[in-house]
């Protein structure tokens, strides 16, 4: 059995030694997709860390218990479906089918997934829940988590938050602001929970009380993660998530990315130009708690640099030898070691390329499983 990973931690602000608080099986909550446009490059950096960050905890030996929820049911896929005239399902339905192509052709090992409009009655319950604890109350048509009762509000963000206004009447997207947020409101004749209720909820029914990492985009930190967690410790009266992991953002050539400035890069096109692995390894290249640039350039590199591994496996394959075995044995060390001190992906993958004729095929099919490449 290998070392102990160790991650940074967002709730501590350190890196820290991570083992499951059950035995041998890591529960891990993700957050997932809105299905309400194409599936976009950004948002598979965070899944491939995530999906790579599995692959590492099983080749340590855990299990892993994984949860995502699919957003189908929200503010912009009941917009978007009014603008054109459909159904949310309609809307939603192939876009989701896109997700989980992009899913299988990434080769990210399936999570237990969640759809989350099938919850909206586990949700409305935990919301009677929190209103008959006294933390949530009714103004017109649209509940609201009374924050005054969030004695550690703003922990996990790092920062002490106080209130500049009495409530955020926005229900999903990012608000910057703290106050009173939103539990349930009936939009475009829509009843529905928050999305911070949908996660809490999903993460209660699936995982229990208490989980062991919870990760999502570093945009999730404040205030959706917040919220998620003020919400699930006031149901249970215990510590949800031990772990928080947040991965930073993509790029694409320096600027971040928007349909208006014409570099909105969905999974699909990249994948018409560039094998799976190829887009892995550049999703990797980078630590996690770093910004990653997408370009043209970049891309091109790691293609060739895959058939570079490639040929180097094959060879490995044909020349297994002892001494061959017996030369790489340090290199072996260092490449776990950088995942095991903070999940050094960049250095991993670097050293991996860099060396590639030293090592067996064995070595091989250990890097291969873990950086989710497929041979």
């Amino acid at each position: 059995m290998a070392h102990s990973p160790s991650l940074y931690n967002t709730l501590t602000k350190k890196v820290e030694a991570f083992a499951p608080i059950d035995g041998w099986e890591v529960k891990m909550y993700t957050c997932g997709p809105s299905v309400y446009d194409h599936p976009h490059i950004g948002n598979f950096r965070t899944y491939v860390v995530e999906d790579t960050l599995k692959r590492w905890l099983i080749h340590q030996g855990w299990k892993v218990k994984h949860v995502m929820p699919i957003t189908d049911v929200d503010v912009k896929s009941l917009r978007r479906a009014a603008r054109e005239g459909k159904s949310v399902p309609e809307l939603v339905k192939p876009y989701t089918d896109e997700f989980f192509g992009a899913v299988k052709a990434l080769n990210l090992i399936p999570a237990t997934y969640v759809h989350a409009g099938a919850m909206f009655p586990e949700m409305l319950l935990n919301v009677r829940k929190l209103m008959e604890k006294g933390f949530a109350y009714v103004d017109g048509n649209q509940i609201f988590f009374k924050l005054e009762k969030a004695a550690d509000y703003g922990i996990l963000a790092g920062r002490k938050i106080t209130p500049k206004t009495k409530q955020i009447r926005k229900s999903d997207y990012y608000p910057a602001e703290a106050a009173d947020f939103l539990l349930f409101e009936k939009d475009y004749n829509c009843p529905r929970p928050s999305w911070h209720m949908h996660c809490c909820s999903i993460g209660l029914k699936y995982l229990g009380k208490q989980i062991d990492i919870q990760i999502g985009g570093f945009d999730n930190l404040f205030s959706h993660h917040e919220n998620t967690k003020t919400l699930a410790e006031a149901l249970t009266g215990k510590p949800y998530s031990r772990f928080w992991m947040h991965p930073r953002h993509l790029l694409v050539n320096n600027k971040k990315m928007s349909k208006s400035k014409g570099n909105y890069v969905t999974v699909s096109g990249l994948l018409a130009k560039y094998s799976p692995n190829a887009i892995r390894m550049l999703l990797l290249s980078k630590h996690y708690r770093k910004t990653l640039n997408l370009t043209e350039d970049a891309m091109g590199n790691w293609q060739k640099t895959w058939k570079k591994l490639e040929n180097a496996y094959a060879t490995a394959k044909l020349a297994k030898t002892k001494n061959q075995i017996e030369k790489s044995e340090k290199l072996k060390k260092r490449f776990f070691s950088y995942l095991e001190n903070d999940f050094r992906t960049d250095k991993a993958l670097g050293l991996l390329t860099e060396n590639a004729g030293r090592f067996d095929a064995g070595f091989f099919d250990a890097a291969f499983f873990i950086f989710g490449l497929k041979y």
